[in-house]
């Protein structure tokens, strides 16, 4: 048994454990982060599994996810929970009426893909894939800008250069 536990280790991480909750939509802190309030008064911090939004201060890209998201403010939403983030947030893809927010961000071209995402399946991973291509041919939204991606500018202003 020993020697299963290493690759049971390796299975649980790359297939997380994913289960819903529900609440409502009580703040919205930037384009792929959220507070929900659960029914028994518990407030969950969340981020955005699978997109990565432009940081508040990066102009209209920063506005844009952040003022569709707060559409769904005080309205009842259920997040698929996939795991945990580096700073401890859980990590989640919210539905509204079984339509992924996540997945209409990055349809809005609103949103970059965030690449280090681990996804469910590779039919998910595959559309979203599609999804930001098409984007990027076409040239919408933040693919049609000179923005930098968020990854890149949070580096930059770490290191004290923006």
């Amino acid at each position: 048994m020993k020697f299963f536990t290493p690759l049971l280790a390796i299975l649980i991480q790359y297939y997380p454990q994913t289960y819903m909750i529900s609440g409502v939509l009580t703040k919205v802190y930037d384009g792929d982060t959220i507070m929900l309030a659960q029914s028994n008064n518990t407030q969950r911090k969340i981020r955005l599994v699978y997109i990565d939004a432009a940081e508040s201060d990066q102009g209209e890209w920063g506005m844009k996810p952040k003022k569709y998201l707060e559409q769904f403010l005080n309205k009842k939403v259920e997040v698929k929970i996939v795991g945990k983030g580096f700073y401890k947030r859980l990590l989640g893809e919210i539905f509204y009426h079984q339509r992924s927010l996540n997945f209409e961000l990055l349809e809005k071209a609103w949103v970059w893909l965030y690449p280090w995402s681990r996804f469910e399946s590779l039919e998910q991973k595959q559309l979203f894939i599609d999804t930001q291509e098409h984007n990027k041919i076409n040239k919408r939204g933040v693919w049609g800008s000179r923005i930098l991606k968020p990854w890149k500018y949070r580096k930059k202003r770490r290191r004290g250069k923006i």
